[in-house]
């Protein structure tokens, strides 16, 4: 059975395989200098399964083509963070990643090396050398991304031990995506889009985003309603409690099957919104009776003590009768004047009589 990643990454590779998405990304978030002279508009999907001369195979995420501008083949090789030479095709390489990888520098290396071994001799240049390689990482998760870029950074040699000190593999782009949430994003951008759903507050906030991009792209496209499914699935992937009840991420719905499937998430999401008020409501309803019963009880608490203090003075004072009597006289009074008024009688009184008369002509209303 899959589980709840299992469905995010199958989605998210799913939405990594739009060219538009992929151009907006390379457009917009990656540093213009690596990204010049690439041809955007010619992005191309390659197979991303890379098998070496032994015949070990890896399956990765999203291999593209870019052109050269101008449809140029030749040139000299690169490297995937010193910018590409002008007229060169690029690979570009995209990985998608939910949690933090330690290792991920290793892992690209092994994939890069895989990559280069499966290419045909067809791929090379009139100079024999391979096109060169952009690499990115896409994260959504939410853990800071603190893994190294490039071998050197984490099994590099330390000291002066010659050339080992030289030792560095081959680099790759982060794209962490909470970053990138908390910065101001380009309008009518497809990859925009991607990172607000992952990263808003609320799912209702996430829904009126989907409803922004709805009104510039043209869901008459095959590729835009297509990219449009995979945001509807990803939101529905990342808040399951409101996605609809018949939801199925492996389905191609049309256009005007994902605009109620949004109309079902908006409504789930007003239910739950309502249910949470209510709850809310319920929940402050229940801590504001309690604590008008612990009020209450600390109040008959004080007033017991109350009661106790001046029965116990004037038993000191005048015997234990005087005082099972005033007590008895003051086991229903509440009126902190009524206790004011017995205290100053059992200083003020010479004898019991005195006080007990002094009780008895106390209105009864008051005592």
């Amino acid at each position: 059975m899959a589980t709840p990643r299992d469905i995010k990454d199958r989605i998210a590779k799913r939405l990594f395989r739009h060219p538009r998405l992929v151009r907006d990304m390379l457009g917009a978030f990656v540093p213009a200098e690596w990204t010049a002279a690439i041809d955007l508009d010619s992005l191309r999907e390659l197979p991303a399964e890379y098998i070496n001369e032994k015949g070990d195979k890896r399956l990765g995420d999203l291999l593209l083509l870019a052109s050269a501008p101008g449809g140029a083949m030749g040139g000299a090789s690169g490297g995937a963070m010193g910018g590409t030479p002008a007229g060169v095709p690029t690979l570009v390489m995209v990985e998608h990643q939910s949690a933090p990888v330690p290792r991920m520098a290793a892992r690209m290396m092994t994939q890069t090396g895989m990559l280069y071994e499966s290419l045909t001799p067809r791929a090379r240049d009139a100079a024999g050398r391979l096109p060169p390689l952009l690499a990115l990482v896409v994260y959504t998760g939410d853990a800071q991304w603190r893994a190294a870029t490039d071998l050197a950074e984490f099994a590099g040699a330390r000291g002066d031990v010659g050339a080992l000190a030289e030792l560095a593999g081959r680099r790759y782009v982060v794209l962490d995506s909470r970053r990138l949430a908390r910065e101001d994003l380009p309008e009518h951008n497809r990859m925009t889009v991607f990172v607000r759903l992952t990263f808003l507050a609320s799912a209702f906030e996430a829904w009126e985003v989907l409803a922004g991009a709805r009104e510039w792209l043209d869901l008459g496209d095959e590729e835009e309603r297509s990219l449009y499914q995979c945001y509807v699935d990803w939101l529905c992937a990342l808040v399951p409690e409101h996605r609809p009840r018949d939801w199925d991420p492996e389905k191609t719905r049309r256009a005007e099957e994902l605009m109620e499937e949004m109309t079902a998430f908006r409504r789930n999401t007003e239910r739950a919104i309502e249910r949470y008020r209510q709850e809310g409501m319920e929940i402050e309803k229940a801590r504001s009776a309690e604590r008008e019963r612990l009020l209450l009880a600390e109040q008959q608490s004080l007033l017991t003590r109350q009661r106790s203090l001046l029965a116990r003075q004037a038993s000191l004072r005048f015997g234990a009768a005087v005082g099972r009597r005033l007590d008895a006289r003051l086991a229903g009074v509440s009126d902190p004047a009524v206790f004011d008024k017995m205290g100053d009688l059992i200083v003020g009184c010479a004898t019991g009589e005195e006080l007990l008369d002094g009780i008895d002509e106390t209105p009864a209303g008051n005592l």
